[in-house]
């Protein structure tokens, strides 16, 4: 995504925001590279919802953005924030989700 770095600074929740940033833009990879295979040109789940683009094609999109958005969230960087506690209790926790999928 483009200067996300520069969106994450700006949010009180920098591993919140990392978790979205990032599932949203490898969303959007996934979704161009799969309405490019199907000769569309669609860009977001949005607009592939709208084009009624098949749930079994989009659920494994989903869930890999996801995925790699709680890895980004587990090492997001917590030192400029204002509510570091919260943050770091949202890391652990996104840690041990992950340990347990």
């Amino acid at each position: 995504m483009y200067q996300k770095e520069r969106y994450l600074e700006l949010l009180d929740s920098p591993v919140l925001g990392q978790l979205f940033l990032t599932a949203i833009s490898k969303s959007e990879e996934g979704i161009k590279e799969l309405s490019a295979s199907m000769g569309r040109s669609h860009r977001s789940l949005t607009s592939a919802f709208r084009a009624r683009i098949a749930r079994k094609k989009l659920v494994p999109i989903i869930q890999k953005s996801l995925l790699e958005g709680l890895f980004a969230a587990a090492g997001a960087d917590t030192s400029g924030s204002s509510n570091r506690l919260a943050e770091e209790s949202m890391k652990s926790s996104i840690k041990t989700y992950l340990q347990a999928a």
